[in-house]
């Protein structure tokens, strides 16, 4: 069980999550880089949160280990990973979301997030989702083409089986970087807060359209598809020197524009 802080505190990012009348936005570098490079980040995403008054939660895993690439960046290892996750916590009032790949990542993770999230690989891995709700934090559930609304109820039903309602969905986009509004509308039904991952969607529309790295796209995406369904939030890979990014420098977004 948390702690009663824990409990309240993790309640109180879940329901600003759910606020349909305020955004939540999902930032930060996705992998953990060095620790100067990562605690500038969040402070700089902890000012912002307090400028714009929305709830601002700090992306960034401690390891990565699915990259294509075997010598690709993955993390700056366990222990280090912590210690910046534990900096973090202390120097920022943000909420931190961390992505786990194995169920011994959920224990050592606890004590430094509020938010586990789930790649849309492993939202059919019956025991990491169990070890991840059974801690109360908030699991955060990635969907593109590979998994459906169904499948998204499915990994829901599990998670409220260990006693945790507390579960949001990030949504991806399909391969070709599109908004399947279809999907959108089926994960409105399960009636979770929807979190839209602009970067993703960039991404995947770059490599097929040659759509270049432009913050208005983003822009134009997050309107469209707030016009279409309740949408909960969004989530942007940024960094603040794109050029010396260790991951997908391509596709992230400066500081500045966010």
């Amino acid at each position: 069980m948390l702690p009663p802080d824990d409990v309240e505190r993790v309640a109180g990012i879940f329901a600003a999550m759910k606020d349909a009348s305020r955004p939540c936005f999902l930032l930060g570098p996705s992998i953990l880089e060095d620790r100067d490079t990562s605690l500038y980040i969040a402070q700089e995403l902890n000012k912002l949160g307090k400028l714009v008054q929305c709830e601002v939660i700090f992306n960034g895993t401690i390891d990565k280990p699915n990259r294509k690439d075997f010598a690709a960046f993955r993390g700056p290892g366990i222990d280090e990973g912590l210690r910046i996750l534990e900096e973090i916590r202390k120097i920022t009032s943000l909420a931190v979301c961390s992505t786990i790949h194995e169920c011994w990542m959920v224990e050592l993770l606890s004590p430094h997030v509020e938010i586990f999230r789930i790649p849309s690989r492993l939202v059919r891995q019956t025991d990491l989702l169990l070890c991840a709700a059974k801690t109360q934090k908030i699991i955060a559930l990635e969907t593109d083409e590979r998994v459906s609304p169904k499948e998204v109820g499915l990994a829901l039903e599990k998670i409220k089986s260990a006693g945790n309602d507390k579960v949001v969905v990030v949504y991806s986009g399909e391969s070709k970087g599109e908004v399947d509004f279809t999907n959108l509308l089926g994960l409105e039904e399960l009636r979770l807060p929807i979190i839209v991952n602009l970067t993703r969607l960039q991404t995947r529309a770059s490599k097929v359209r040659s759509i270049p790295n432009r913050h208005d796209f983003m822009g134009r995406v997050a309107k469209s598809t707030v016009a279409f369904t309740p949408v909960a939030g969004y989530e942007i890979i940024t960094h603040n020197d794109i050029a010396r990014s260790l991951y997908e420098p391509k596709s992230r977004l400066s500081l500045i524009h966010i």
